[in-house]
């Protein structure tokens, strides 16, 4: 949490093409992130039920 508001900082900071490749590196690490919780989600083994 403290890595994605110290990006948002800097987009918040600069101006230009600098603000650009911060604007995409916060999308790409947010999409990152987003697609391991999905798949670590999908992959986890239930408790309980039958397996």
């Amino acid at each position: 949490m403290g890595g994605g508001l110290l990006m948002a900082g800097a987009a918040a900071l600069t101006s230009g093409t600098a603000r650009l490749v911060a604007v995409v590196a916060i999308v790409a690490v947010v999409g990152a992130v987003a697609a391991w919780a999905l798949y670590d989600h999908r992959t986890e083994r239930r408790r309980g039920g039958s397996a």
